[in-house]
């Protein structure tokens, strides 16, 4: 039996985008002393600024952020200047890379990362 969809494809996307209003950012996106806590203390300068857009990202419109998803300027900026950064940038390859070590010295001997190594 064929899927239904309940909503179009339009009303899909202004569903799951991005809030960009200010009410909307102040209501959804402002981070909370917990938050921050756990952005500052368990991120890195260069990955801050991207693990907080994809908390407030999960936390409305309820979604992950998609690889290569472009953020809009405003919210980018509106949790940039809470987490107080000079530049406002999203994580670059270098700085994503710099996270798949940090994670994997974390996970050793729990998740196989080394999968050259396997063929051995």
């Amino acid at each position: 039996m064929p899927r239904r969809s309940v909503l179009t494809e339009a009303q899909r996307l202004t569903l799951l985008a991005l809030p960009e209003s200010e009410a909307d950012l102040v209501r959804y996106w402002t981070l909370t002393p917990d938050d921050l806590h756990v952005i500052v203390s368990r991120r890195r300068a260069h990955n801050r600024l991207g693990f907080a857009i994809q908390l407030c990202a999960l936390r409305y419109p309820g979604r992950l952020l998609r690889p290569g998803e472009l953020i809009p300027q405003i919210p980018l900026v509106f949790v940039g200047d809470q987490l107080e950064t000079r530049k406002n940038r999203v994580i670059s390859g270098e700085a994503g890379w710099l996270y798949d070590v940090e994670v994997a010295g974390r996970t050793k001997g729990i998740i196989r990362t080394d999968f050259h190594d396997a063929r051995r």
